[in-house]
């Protein structure tokens, strides 16, 4: 069938690559300066190459070391966020109905943790101080606030039976 197109030919693949020289094969025709200075070259390269590979090692090790220092460092920055946090849970108990609202709402990145867990509190009192100022309708007085324009409220009057009676009595 003279239509049939002509399958293409697979791609040769490459020839294989020389081997490398034999460092050995060249002595035996350099005269004797030659040859030490090869052997010096290759001492100078065999003495490279080990400290390439030596410094490898140390940068995994470091590598390693490094990697364990900043899980340390998240772990330490995980407990002061928790000791902030308790700070603010305890100065703000008793003062707003909410203490968590005292963590969403302050500013506490001038409130630091020292490496021994300790707080300015009187600084912390501060802000939440200002919070409740700012914010009075958070602060924690016993009682819900009313609603605008709804004023205090009075309790409902009492309708049992008897006051029913009483009512109907005339008394």
């Amino acid at each position: 069938m003279p239509d049939d197109p002509i399958p293409p030919t697979p791609p040769t693949p490459p020839p294989p690559a020389p081997p490398p020289p034999d460092d050995d094969d060249d002595d035996d025709r350099l005269s004797v300066n030659a040859r030490r200075a090869l052997r010096s070259v290759r001492t100078e390269r065999n003495a490279a190459l080990e400290a390439r590979r030596a410094a490898e090692e140390r940068a995994q090790a470091l590598q390693k070391e490094l990697a364990g220092a900043q899980g340390r460092l998240r772990t330490v920055d995980t407990l002061k966020r928790s000791v902030l946090e308790q700070a603010v849970g305890a100065a703000a108990a008793g003062r707003l109905a909410d203490p968590a609202d005292a963590m969403r709402l302050i500013d506490l990145s001038d409130v630091q943790v020292d490496d021994e867990g300790k707080i300015d509190t009187a600084k912390l009192r501060e802000k939440v101080d200002a919070l409740v100022r700012s914010k009075p309708y958070l602060a924690a007085n016993g009682r819900p606030s009313p609603l605008p324009g709804g004023g205090d409220r009075q309790a409902p009057p009492s309708n049992t039976m008897n006051d029913l009676i009483r009512s109907a009595a005339g008394r």
